[in-house]
């Protein structure tokens, strides 16, 4: 309880040099096998791990949770604990956090959730979540979000110079 009044003590500000970090970090969290990710402008599940050896609904668009509107649902919950719910990367950022329990009295975990699949059909799932080593969902949430390649150069724009750098490590020079 501590630390989630802490986070959203430091959301408030709406200001990423604000924040709250615990001394202490999770070793076990619950999570109901579903890794949130942020593609665009909506929500898909980058990682199913609900019943294992079956395609699921991986790369399936997240609708709903709990009859409200994801995105909504989405940002209220990144705003209230997480950063600044106008910012594109805080949203990808806090994506894969948004359908872990992590014990916070200030909301509620959710129920279940509307998927909606590459087919267009709807989905609901009623969310069973079960405790995950801290170690363990780390690496499930690196699967779930490929790293982007920004590459290395330069282009021209109408506004001018585009410069990408992949990295500012030695290959940067």
């Amino acid at each position: 309880a501590y630390s989630a009044l802490m986070n959203g003590l430091a959301a408030g500000f709406r200001d990423g040099h604000i924040w709250s970090a615990p001394v202490v970090a999770w070793a076990v969290r619950k999570w109901p096998g579903i890794v949130p990710v942020r593609r665009g402008a909506r929500w898909y599940v980058g990682l199913d791990e609900r019943k294992p050896n079956e395609a699921g609904l991986l790369g399936a668009e997240i609708v709903a949770c709990d009859g409200e509107d994801f995105d909504r649902w989405a940002k209220t919950r990144i705003g209230l604990f997480g950063g600044s719910p106008e910012l594109e990367a805080e949203l990808s950022k806090r994506a894969p956090t948004l359908l872990l329990d992590d014990a916070n009295p200030f909301l509620k975990v959710p129920t279940a959730c509307t998927f909606r699949t590459a087919t267009g059909a709807t989905e609901q799932v009623t969310l069973a979540f079960r405790p995950i080593q801290q170690t363990g969902l780390a690496g499930r949430v690196g699967k779930s979000m490929p790293r982007a390649a920004a590459g290395m150069g330069v282009s021209k724009f109408e506004g001018g110079y585009w410069i990408a750098l992949g990295t500012l490590g030695n290959a940067a020079g």
